[in-house]
């Protein structure tokens, strides 16, 4: 997937959170995608930052994205990994996955 795609992959969701009065933090590319080392078999990797998704658990960020992937794979014919982060996640978190989002790209807000 060439860069324009990606960009127009990163505003398909900023539209899609705003629309839903979610508030982006960050927009991040990590993985594969990021690196330039993606194969025809790669998924993309996107990492949500939203103070909205504080205090949510995964079930409620889930809930509020509901459609988000779907709509990503109808329009671009590639598998998503959407990881949604709340701001004290991106901020404090020691975890494994926000170390590699943490090396992506900040595509937004």
């Amino acid at each position: 997937m060439a860069e324009e795609r990606i960009r127009e992959a990163v505003e398909l969701i900023r539209n899609f959170l705003k629309d839903r009065h979610i508030t982006v933090d960050k927009i991040i590319v990590f993985g594969s995608y990021a690196k330039g080392n993606y194969t025809k078999d790669s998924d993309l990797d996107i990492a949500i930052v939203s103070c909205d998704f504080d205090g949510k658990d995964i079930f409620q960020k889930a809930e509020m994205l509901k459609g988000l992937k779907w709509s990503l794979v109808e329009n671009f014919m590639l598998p998503f990994d959407i990881i949604p982060l709340s701001l004290k996640e991106w901020q404090e978190s020691s975890a494994l996955v926000v170390d590699f989002v943490k090396e992506g790209e900040v595509l937004s807000p």
